[in-house]
């Protein structure tokens, strides 16, 4: 009897830390981000977010006051690293010393490595969960939870000409019988912070739910580069290509 007991208490423990609700982890990064640092697309940004990720032997590091200029997607990487780094000083997640270098920033081109699939156009960001298996993705209002991280597409297009943003997702409200949702990001021209938008603005929307960071140690073995969302800068794709491409078809 007591031999049952303590392996359900070890299935109960198991079960409790597979159920680990890391999008807290999320918010809490969002509330010790420093506002501002200015917005902008050039290089200079993808430069200073480099240099403001790094690794100390082994542990995932980064001074966000450094990554100024940003851009949104550097702003929502930097949210993801901070929970990364979090878990690890937990002892809580442990990484190879190859996955910990493959979170770094190295202006890598999109689709390449772990920063250029989560910069890319169209589904970057969930491409990158869905081929590692760090979480979930959904395209619909109904399962969206503050702390996703969430790609909006303001046009039909995916790909070459899309418009779209990649941000934390806070919440949604209705205000005046309009639905709105809050979301932290970076925006022109100050940089980062929490903004509200009118859900009608967002034609399109995937969110991502981090739920197995551990499996960030497939990243060695990930392929170099992803040959969809590197064409993505070049090519469009289709609504039913995206959704199988992050495991929704």
């Amino acid at each position: 009897m007591k031999r049952i007991l303590f392996l359900a208490v070890l299935f109960l423990g198991a079960a409790s830390a597979h159920a680990r609700d890391y999008n807290a982890y999320v918010l809490e990064a969002v509330k010790e981000m420093p506002d501002g640092g200015r917005y902008s697309k050039l290089e200079e940004a993808t430069i200073a977010l480099g240099k403001s990720i790094f690794n100390d032997r082994g542990w995932l590091k980064q001074n966000p006051l450094v990554a100024s200029p940003v851009y949104c997607s550097g702003a929502s990487y930097q949210a993801f690293i901070h929970v990364i780094s979090r878990l690890q000083q937990e002892g809580s997640l442990r990484l190879s010393d190859e996955a910990v270098a493959g979170l770094l920033v190295h202006q890598q081109l999109d689709g390449t490595d772990t920063w250029g699939r989560w910069n890319s156009n169209g589904p970057g960001t969930s491409r990158l969960f869905y081929e590692l298996g760090l979480g979930t993705n959904s395209m619909d209002w109904k399962d969206a939870k503050p702390g996703d991280f969430l790609k909006i597409f303001f046009n039909e297009h995916i790909g070459k000409l899309e418009r779209g943003h990649s941000v934390v997702y806070l919440g949604s409200f209705r205000r005046e019988g309009v639905d709105y949702f809050r979301y932290w990001s970076s925006d022109s021209p100050l940089g980062r912070g929490t903004h509200e938008m009118a859900r009608s603005r967002a034609i399109r929307v995937i969110f991502s739910r981090l739920q197995h960071p551990e499996a960030l140690n497939k990243i060695p073995s990930m392929p170099k580069s992803d040959a969809y969302l590197a064409s993505m800068l070049t090519q469009a794709s289709t609504l039913e290509e995206m959704q199988q491409k992050i495991g929704l078809r």
